[in-house]
């Protein structure tokens, strides 16, 4: 996970603010300033969860399309990816 992604959820669970640090706005900071900090933080959880998830059945099925099943649905990566994506419906 990159920097940039980490911050982009972080704005996306209003966990932190941009705080302007020059007259023009040119330059500034982000600054952790939530209101509701109990739900930023579990919402900014739930979203890197979510990421790594994804990411982890991605690598599955990329490396169930390397294997020699015809089918998808007998292939155990599929199935892994499948099982991975479900963690986060519950």
């Amino acid at each position: 996970m990159t920097q940039n992604e980490i911050i982009e959820m972080a704005k996306e669970s209003d966990l932190v603010t941009w705080l302007n640090t020059s007259q023009n706005f040119s330059s500034g900071v982000w600054w952790i300033e939530a209101h509701e900090p109990d739900d930023c933080l579990f919402k900014f959880a739930k979203l890197v969860a979510q990421h790594e998830r994804e990411a982890c059945a991605e690598l599955c099925e990329e490396i169930g399309s390397k294997d020699n099943t015809f089918y998808r649905e007998e292939s155990s990566s599929g199935h892994c990816a499948d099982a991975i994506r479900a963690r986060g419906q519950a």
